[in-house]
């Protein structure tokens, strides 16, 4: 999957797995099966505790679907990752350790070369007693030895961050200080570059800082990025970033501008947007596989914009070229099934009829998003749907012997 075109739109979100519940009728648990956006698609794989073990993302060549990612993650007996190792172009892992908080306190990156496995970097975590990360220690591993390369510092009062000082071989070159609303929530970001030129006097000097708005209920509305000009004398609007939301606090549009006019007080050029679909009777604490997914894709993204539903689709706008991004899922009935289903659904999106091979399907049922059943055919491959309205329905397909297997399909 494209992931610099997402990169590019959602320098803004991290989508937070924390909810409200909003459950499906049937409170069933779902799983995050598959993604797909034009040439690309992205198939989950997952253990007996809904632990995602494979990710694996395909790109559409002149001869048929081809690997293009492979990621594989092992677990502990706590459901805690141990190893996340990735096949592209060479093949490197992670292995991830933990403290007596259960937060990680190390992490060792290494690669293979074809024979054996070798140490490329470590990374070591501290936190203090609320759980607030306090240090961040680099290594590179060079001639049998691991040596300091990089570090942060974090500073907390009455548990709001305060600070946080990054240092490049021992040497403090970055400073971030942080300032609250009276919500409590981070109001302005300013970040700090240690000058010693002449003919300033050596010390902190601002050269880039964030600004963030906040609704009543705290959700974030606007970032605006600014840049300090080069004579002192002010600042440079760089970016806004907008967010709107639905009545279930999810995120449904990110836009993001730049070209500011100072007369005007406005700004002239709308970037990119991002479009978010959900089904709002799925609660995302029924999801397997869906927080993992935006953890890894934007983890260098520094913003908290909740999710609460069920993801069903992302348009992009960027430039002027669409992506969509759509997501399938299927039920989760606590049985022991394959990796790969054996059959296939086609077509899907349908119009008039979907097709099932590989299965002799004593008993077909279709639900809506509402969980409620919507038709049922019996001893036959082959079902008209042409008669529902359009939408996205869950397929459930049982034989003679009361083996089930679900799919999701779309009706246009």
């Amino acid at each position: 999957m494209k992931k610099t075109l997402l990169f590019a739109a959602l320098m803004c979100c991290i989508v937070s797995a924390s909810a409200q519940q909003h459950h499906n009728e049937n409170n069933l648990t779902v799983k995050l099966d598959s993604i797909t956006e034009g040439m690309f698609k992205s198939i989950f794989e997952y253990d007996a505790h809904l632990n995602c073990t494979r990710w694996t993302e395909y790109m559409d060549g002149s001869n048929g679907w081809y690997v293009f990612v492979r990621y594989e993650y092992t677990y502990d007996d706590q459901d805690r990752m141990t190893s996340k190792t990735s096949h592209n172009n060479g093949v490197t892992k992670y292995e991830y350790f933990y403290n007596e908080q259960s937060l990680v306190s190390e992490v060792i990156y290494s690669y293979y070369n074809g024979t054996n496995w070798y140490f490329r970097d470590k990374y070591n975590y501290e936190y203090d007693e609320e759980g607030n990360q306090t240090l961040y220690i680099q290594y590179n591993y060079e001639d049998g030895n691991w040596t300091e390369h990089e570090k942060k510092v974090w500073e907390y009062e009455g548990g709001q961050l305060q600070s946080m000082l990054h240092y490049l071989v021992n040497f403090a070159f970055e400073k971030f200080v942080y300032h609250y609303n009276e919500q409590e929530l981070c109001s302005e970001m300013i970040r700090c570059t240690y000058t010693s030129e002449p003919p300033a006097m050596p010390g902190w000097k601002e050269y880039y800082k964030e600004l963030y708005e906040y609704d009543d209920a705290g959700k974030l509305l606007t970032r605006v990025k600014l840049q300090a000009r080069t004579d002192a004398s002010g600042w440079d609007y760089v970016e806004k970033t907008e967010l709107e939301y639905d009545g279930y606090s999810n995120c449904t549009n990110i836009s993001v501008s730049s070209g500011y006019d100072y007369d005007t007080e406005e700004w002239t050029y709308l970037r990119n947007t991002l479009d978010f679909t959900y089904d709002p009777t799925v609660s995302i604490n029924n999801i397997a596989g869906l927080s993992m997914f935006w953890k890894e894709w934007f983890y260098d993204l520094d913003l908290n914009i909740p999710l609460f539903n069920e993801l069903q689709q992302i348009t992009m706008n960027n430039l002027g070229a669409d992506n969509q991004y759509d997501f399938y899922y299927s039920n989760y009935n606590g049985l022991d099934e394959p990796a790969e289903s054996p059959i296939a659904v086609w077509p899907n999106p349908v119009t008039e009829a979907i097709h099932i091979e590989g299965f002799e399907a004593a008993e077909v049922q279709v639900y809506n998003t509402l969980g409620q059943l919507v038709k049922t055919v019996c001893d036959a491959n082959e079902i008209n749907v042409a008669g529902l309205v359009e939408g996205v329905y869950l397929v459930r397909i049982a034989d003679a012997e009361g083996k089930v297997y679900t799919n999701k399909i779309t009706k246009r």
